[in-house]
């Protein structure tokens, strides 16, 4: 090794931009008319109907001040009286993930490190993609659609039925005009693909891609994934972020995508009496 080499690369300018975007994403709960929030100072509290960890928590965007033990105490109670069975703590992009650890950990969080955090540069994107004949990509603009949106996501995503109406009336409650939007995509006529795009301080953030089981391996992943990202390049944006799964890592790789942190975050399960109590 050459003398006076760096031993690890810096770090990617835009390592921060996927939490960024999803830290946005939670924030804007507190508009909703189907989510019960609370904030105080550094500290806002979600809770939505829609049966999934992320879709219930806290969001911090200060250090710890002191143990935190009376702050953690009161939003595990909080989400125990809710009958939640689970649910996160996000810290917003600088925050020490070390110091609020020492805070959590002992009231029975576990740190949790993924999934991947990808990012793309939109002037990169490829014009389209293959796909078979019969395919198009449409902006959700009413309600109905919605309902179709919901429906072939839930199915593609793999997710139970009751995701369905909580989904439906939490992103209804959102709007279909503002920083969130949605584009289903139909393969000769009937839905087969969805995605979602967040807009948020310069970053779109992709969210919710799901592609029917049946009509998977043609490429539709990776065209309901473009269709809002070039729609977002012209809207004037630079950056797209994502959270990847497992299926989907190579599909956004093909796209320009690559990763850039994991998506690093705290969890708490509530079905059986722990830890959380006896602090």
């Amino acid at each position: 090794m050459k003398e006076g080499a760096p031993l690890t690369a810096p770090p990617d300018p835009h390592a921060a931009a996927p939490i960024a975007s999803l830290t946005a994403f939670w924030s804007q709960f507190k508009f909703s008319s189907q989510a019960e929030c609370s904030e105080q100072p550094g500290l806002l509290r979600y809770h939505t109907a829609v049966p999934h960890p992320w879709f219930s928590g806290v969001l911090v965007s200060r250090p710890p001040t002191g143990s935190e033990t009376a702050s953690i105490q009161e939003q595990v109670a909080y989400f125990r009286s809710r009958g939640v069975l689970a649910f996160t703590w996000w810290l917003e992009p600088g925050l020490s993930m070390e110091a609020w650890a020492e805070r959590l950990l002992p009231h029975g969080f576990r740190l949790n490190h993924e999934p991947p955090g990808m990012v793309c540069a939109l002037d990169e994107l490829p014009a389209s993609t293959r796909v078979p004949p019969g395919f198009s990509v449409h902006l959700v603009q009413d309600l109905p659609t919605l309902e179709l949106w919901v429906r072939t996501f839930i199915d593609g995503y793999g997710l139970p039925t009751s995701f369905d109406q909580p989904f439906f009336d939490l992103l209804a409650s959102l709007g279909l005009q503002g920083s969130l939007q949605h584009y289903l995509g139909y393969l000769d006529s009937a839905p087969a693909a969805a995605a979602s795009i967040f807009y948020s301080d310069g970053i779109a953030g992709i969210y919710n891609v799901a592609v029917a089981e049946s009509t998977r391996g043609q490429g539709l992943g990776a065209a309901i994934t473009l269709a809002p990202l070039l729609e977002a390049r012209a809207r004037g944006c630079n950056l797209g972020a994502l959270q990847s799964s497992e299926m989907g890592f190579s599909v956004y790789q093909r796209l320009g995508f690559r990763k850039v942190c994991d998506v690093r975050h705290f969890s708490i399960s509530l079905q059986t009496k722990g830890t959380a109590d006896a602090h």
